[in-house]
């Protein structure tokens, strides 16, 4: 699965030198906006006790990118982790969201070139990342819905590619640990 999003509609001409469609400073924070996710078409199998997945950033730009899992009725104009029901890792500064658009300090900064895992773990309800093969921890210990989380990938600056592995390659990761019990 290859994920590309294009160029925003309309002429742009007048921005020729701004590639990035989601930033946008306000006393210092980060406004929210214009960004486009993308989710998995069936759920994670409550079954598999633990769901792991992998995203190849092969065109970061600014890292303005999240990696997560998200309910179906999450709104997918946003990154994950920024709505209820929703969790995600994010490059641009390496920050945790869940359910809330305020993050918390998680992990290193991520882009090109750089291979990012999300593995949940539906028997402890808790979801973890990992970064070119290193596990980063627990991310969070409080997963909701955990019967209807969909793979996440949202990106936000144009011109962002991503191929996912959802097991049909080798992982980086060696999951096998993770799944023992």
């Amino acid at each position: 699965m290859l994920v590309n999003r294009g160029p925003p509609l309309g002429d742009d001409s007048s921005n020729s030198n701004d590639d990035d469609m989601g930033e946008e400073a306000s006393n210092g924070k980060q406004q929210q906006k214009d960004a486009a996710s993308t989710r998995a078409d069936f759920p994670i199998p409550p079954q598999c006790g633990v769901y792991y997945f992998e995203i190849t950033i092969v065109r970061g730009l600014k890292g303005c990118m999240g990696v997560g899992v998200c309910g179906k009725s999450v709104n997918l104009n946003r990154l994950p982790g920024w709505d209820r029901d929703s969790y995600g890792y994010h490059g641009d500064d390496g920050n945790f969201f869940s359910s809330s658009g305020n993050g918390v300090s998680y992990g290193p900064k991520f882009t090109s070139g750089d291979v990012i895992g999300c593995g949940v773990n539906l028997v402890n309800k808790t979801i973890f990342f990992t970064k070119n093969g290193v596990h980063l921890g627990i991310a969070s210990r409080e997963l909701t819905h955990i019967d209807d989380l969909y793979p996440t990938i949202g990106l936000q600056t144009t011109g962002e590619v991503v191929d996912a592995n959802f097991g049909q390659r080798p992982f980086r990761f060696d999951i096998r640990p993770e799944m023992e019990v």
